[in-house]
Parts: C-alpha cells; structure tokens; sequence
C-alpha cells in the first residue's frame, strides 16, 4: 500500500457513507504495519548518515519529535524499532512483507537485551519461522522461553559483584542521613531482617510502609547491639559514653566525651539499662580515676522482670525479652529507684518512645502496665501468660 492510497483510504473512510469489509479493514492494518516497518527502517538508515543534522537538531529523536510531532516517548520507541530492525535483516523482512505482525516484533524485542543479539543474529530465521506459525496469545511464551535458552546456552561474562556501601553523616540535631548499596546477598538479608523486625501496633498503629520500615531498622540494629559476640558487659548493653554535667541553668545535660550533645529523649533511654561508670577529672579535664562499672538493673532483677513480663509491655508489641530493655517505670531523673516493682521491659523502639515527651506509663499491683498516649488515650498490657524458660538467661 503506498503513501498515497493510505492517504486516499483516510480520505474515504472520513466519509459517513464509507463502509469495509473486515477482509478489507484486515488487508488495511496489514498494509498500515508493512508501512510503519518501512519507515521505522528509513528513519534508522537516516539516523545513521546524520540527515537529521542538517536542520540543526541534536538528533533523530528530536527531529521526529520536531517534523512529525511525535512525542518524545513515541519518537524514541519509533527510532530504536528501526535500528531492531536495521539490525536484524530477517525480521526486518518479515515486518515489511506481513509475516510477523508489529505485535509479534515487540515480543521478540523485549526478550532480546544487548548481550543475547550475538545469538539473535544466528537464530532470527528460525524465530521467525516459530512466531509466524503461532496464534499471537503464544508469541510472548515462545520468546520467554527462547530467553531462558539463550542465557543458558550462551556464554555470558559473569557480572562483577556490587560492593557493599554505606555513606552516611550525623545531621546538627543528631540524627542520621544517608544512603546505601548492597550486592544481591546483602539485599536478601536486608529484606529479611526487615520482614522480621516489623511490627504492627494494633488499630492504632497509623505508620505509613516508610515508617515501618525505618523503626523496623531501628530495630535491627538496637537487637545487634544487645545480642553481638564479641566481648561486652552482661546482655551486651551497648558501650555508649555520655557526659552527665549540670548546665547554666543548673539542669543536667547530656553529651558525648567530644562534646556533641545527645538527644535528651534517648539518653533518658539509655540510661534505664545501663552501665555506669563515675569519673574523677582533673581541673585540666584529665581523667584520674574510671571506676568501677555499676548496672542500673542488676541481672537477678532484670531476670525477675522478664519472668514476670515474657517480653515487650507495649500494648500490642510481642518482641520477645532479647529484644528488650529494663525501664523505669517512675525514671530516674524523678528519683525511681531501681527495682522490680518499678521496672518493666520494653523492645527498643518502645523504649525510646516511651521517653518522648508527654508519654506516661504506670506499674499496677497486679502486674498491668498502663500505657498513656500523648492524645490522654490509655491502653493496658498484662503479663504475659507464658514464656520460654531460657528467655530468662541472658543473650549472647
């Protein structure tokens, strides 16, 4: 069919009084595919000498776009057609002479990348021969499974690992940005220590998936903290220094040895299950003296609580007692002392939340723990009926 009597055709068919035959209508999309492999062709050939430079276009993309208001998404698909097919002369032919459909072309392009044209180039006419004899509901299996043949029969260079990166820096306020990249393995851990880790908090849990899955990492990283190999204090608290000093305004404040100052919301945390040491500075700020180290929850009390509680008090939260601090249930700062009845435990994320501002929980005489939201909403948790004897040992 010629540009003319396509033309000629959408000239006709604009008329109400026109009609087709669907044997006519067929031979029209026939024709109308034939001419669109041509073009597609021609539009690769013209690529390839630079006519489309000539007018000042920095491409054959932008050309199209600019002479036949194409959009850019239909100019780039239009182009690399014509260069598939400019490539592989076989298939080419049997676009233009209506042995495969554009429909039947797509298929085999998406199962083609770059590294399998090499085995294309020796098999297009068998692929052609097997796309023209099946109905086109068989044509993207065909080639799926072509795919999967070549991969296995071709010999590919092994793809060089990804190495594994974390770049990350602390923020004025203390908190952390960043990013990451992990081979194919650390992914697979990523996503299964995340799937772990996450929890549901009941109807109220309003978190949206981001939010979830960042306390999740919270998570996996307090637990490492807590449950790590290598030589620590009983149930591996984290060795974290703060410095303890009264301010100006005669309150204490918290901050690391080199003076950057600490969340005061997750050092109330910290310091619930902690190990302390006192130093003695000299007036030159040198240390003379690191003592001893003293818990905050000695172990025997710690074991206590756990065999009471089973595990995270949080309503809703079911994190088992390794994942989970000892925290004062009246704190520190407000002189509770440290014992069973005024202790209770909670997973990491709870814990610090606990400790954000207007959160309030109380110990009752028959074990519950009252829960109250910043919204005055109050929410109770029970012991837990049973638990593992071995939950009491301490981790690691």
């Amino acid at each position: 069919m010629t540009a003319m009597s396509a033309v000629s055709f959408l000239d006709d068919v604009s008329s109400p009084c026109t009609s087709l035959t669907l044997e006519e209508f067929i031979e029209h999309v026939a024709a109308h595919q034939r001419a669109e492999a041509s073009l597609g062709l021609a539009a690769a050939r013209l690529e390839a000498g630079q006519m489309w430079a000539l007018d000042g276009s920095v491409s054959m993309k932008q050309w199209l776009q600019t002479h036949c208001r194409m959009t850019a998404t239909d100019a780039g698909r239009f182009v690399e057609s014509g260069r598939f097919l400019d490539r592989f002369l076989s298939i080419a032919e049997a676009a233009t002479t209506s042995v495969l459909s554009t429909s039947q072309i797509s298929m085999i392009r998406a199962q083609v990348p770059k590294d399998l044209e090499p085995f294309l180039d020796e098999q297009q006419n068998d692929v052609v021969e097997q796309m023209a004899s099946l109905p086109i509901t068989h044509g993207a299996v065909y080639m799926a499974k072509w795919r999967r043949c070549a991969e296995a029969i071709f010999d590919k260079p092994e793809p060089e690992p990804r190495p594994r990166e974390l770049n990350h820096h602390r923020l004025p306020d203390g908190s952390s940005t960043g990013s990451f990249g992990l081979d194919a393995a650390g992914a697979e851990e990523l996503e299964r220590a995340i799937a772990t880790a996450t929890r549901w908090d009941g109807p109220s849990d309003e978190r949206n998936a981001a939010r979830k899955r960042g306390d999740a990492f919270f998570e996996v990283l307090a637990f490492f903290n807590k449950n790590h190999d290598k030589t620590g204090t009983p149930r591996h608290r984290p060795h974290v220094e703060i410095v303890i000093e009264a301010g100006l305004d005669g309150k204490p404040y918290a901050s690391t040895p080199d003076g950057r100052p600490v969340d005061p919301c997750a050092a109330r945390a910290w310091m619930c299950d902690a190990l302390f040491h006192r130093v003695t500075r000299s007036e030159y700020n040198h240390v003379l003296d690191y003592g001893v180290g003293m818990k905050s929850f000695p172990f025997p009390v710690f074991r206590a609580i756990v065999t009471r509680d089973g595990g995270c008090r949080f309503p809703g939260c079911d994190r088992p007692p390794r994942w989970c601090d000892a925290h004062h249930v009246v704190r520190r700062v407000d002189h509770g002392p440290t014992s069973y009845e005024n202790g209770c435990l909670l997973c990491s994320r709870h814990h610090h939340m606990i400790h954000q501002p207007c959160w309030r929980v109380s110990l009752l005489p028959n074990g519950d723990l009252e829960v109250i939201r910043p919204d005055g909403v109050a929410m109770t948790s029970h012991p837990r009926p049973t638990f593992s004897p071995n939950t009491t040992s301490p981790p690691g």
